[in-house]
């Protein structure tokens, strides 16, 4: 049920120190936002990480993406796991087994990922952007997307004109 979901959520992210390592951090925060949590300690983001590392390079940051990219590994999609059109379920409604399996892979390769750019963030020094303002920015982000945020359409239009000069004077 979702209260016992949400329980050992708040227990995970809200215990003191530690560091908690994820793919899609935001959309996570997003999905229990409602959980009642209050996050504790230090969060990586593997998506945020591949983005500060290889933004201009690939267009994909999803887990897929990365581990077929960096770890040479497809791993089962979540279309496999829950199906597709009529036969698509929900995620509570999976069998266990399959379950178990998809979030276990699920947590294996997001921790390669995570030790593999984390090694390459030290390496290529690009340790101080990324926790200076990428990784601080994952709370500010997911709570953006959660509220909603209002966009004036004409200074947005306005912006990438300029922005569109510059790139092409650069």
């Amino acid at each position: 049920p979702r209260e016992t979901v949400f329980r050992g959520y708040t227990t995970l992210v809200g215990s003191r120190g530690g560091k908690k390592v994820g793919c899609n951090l935001q959309c996570d925060r997003i999905g229990y936002g409602g959980s009642g949590a209050v996050p504790s300690g230090t969060f990586e983001g593997t998506m945020v990480m591949s983005d500060h590392l290889d933004g201009g390079r690939w267009n994909g940051h999803g887990m897929d993406d990365l581990s077929t990219r960096h770890l040479g590994h497809t791993p089962i999609s979540y279309k496999e796991v829950t199906g597709t059109h009529k036969a698509r379920v929900t995620f509570d409604f999976v069998p266990l087994r399959k379950a178990t399996d998809y979030a276990a892979e699920d947590a294996d390769v997001t921790l390669r990922l995570y030790l593999k750019f984390r090694e390459r963030l030290w390496r290529e020094q690009a340790t101080r952007i990324y926790k200076t303002v990428d990784r601080p920015l994952i709370p500010v982000v997911a709570g953006m997307e959660r509220a909603g945020i209002l966009v004036d359409r004409q200074q947005l239009s306005t912006m990438s004109a300029a922005f569109e000069t510059e790139i092409a004077l650069l």
